[in-house]
């Protein structure tokens, strides 16, 4: 994970991130593995924070821990929006979500898998492959990656609307 420090005028903040998928115009801040998990009902936050003009935008956050429980991980996806993989330790089973630009979440896949530890699999990365025609999901234990097809721009496109 990363720590990044971001003092505005007049006071400071710490954000905790991990996973965080950086691009050269910005960079998306997940919560971290200490259990900082932010928002009003600490579920997790969704940061954009962009280098050049040094903003921090918050995209999303979690307002229900059914919609999105602990986003972490993030991929940039289809039509501007991210792809996140959720590592909640409260709602199960775990899902990989999609947030539109506009901010709409809908879920992509759910992992049913409990790890050999009970503690219920995890997913731990995701990249899209080149052409976007294919998603490429991490399971943390047992520790295999999954292959999603599209297509997403269709679906990404509808969330738009």
């Amino acid at each position: 994970g990363h720590d990044v420090k971001l003092v505005p005028e007049g006071g400071g903040a710490d954000v905790g991130c991990d996973g965080g998928e950086q691009v050269p115009a910005e960079v998306d801040l997940p919560p971290d593995d200490r259990g900082v998990a932010g928002g009003d009902i600490a579920q997790g936050q969704v940061f954009v924070y962009r280098p050049k003009s040094e903003e921090l935008e918050l995209v999303y956050e979690s307002t229900d821990k059914f919609v999105l429980n602990y986003p972490d991980a993030i991929e940039n996806g289809p039509a501007g929006g991210h792809i996140i993989c959720q590592d909640g330790k409260e709602v199960f089973p775990q899902v990989l979500y999609f947030l539109s630009k506009q901010g709409k979440v809908t879920p992509i896949a759910q992992n049913n898998l409990d790890d050999p530890a009970g503690s219920h699999a995890e997913w731990a990365g995701c990249v899209m492959s080149p052409d976007g025609k294919w998603l490429f999901a991490n399971i943390y234990t047992p520790g295999f990656t999954v292959a999603i097809t599209g297509p997403f721009e269709k679906w990404a496109s509808a969330l738009q609307a």
